[in-house]
């Protein structure tokens, strides 16, 4: 199972938080968990991934200052064979 929690902020603003569960993602694998709506790409997003392994949770946290996810960001993305903004 994965769980990911994000949310939009800046200095003025905060977005609602979002959180999708998803029951099965094989390794390799992707899925598509929500449609980002452009005003909020001018804010800084956070995104929080945990994920379970043996028993273990695990956490992640992927922060995109803001106006980073745009066009001039793209890059490669082979797993997908599309492109797209990465952050690790």
């Amino acid at each position: 199972m994965v769980i990911i929690v994000t949310k939009g902020y800046s200095k003025d603003k905060i977005t609602t938080t979002f959180r999708k569960k998803i029951d099965a993602l094989p390794a390799k694998s992707f899925a598509k968990i929500e449609m980002i709506q452009e005003d909020v790409l001018s804010m800084n997003n956070v995104f929080n991934v945990s994920f379970f392994e043996d028993n273990k949770i695990y956490e992640k946290r992927f922060e995109f200052q803001k106006n980073t996810i745009s066009e001039s960001f793209l890059d490669d993305i082979p797993l997908m064979r599309l492109k797209g903004v990465l952050k690790s």
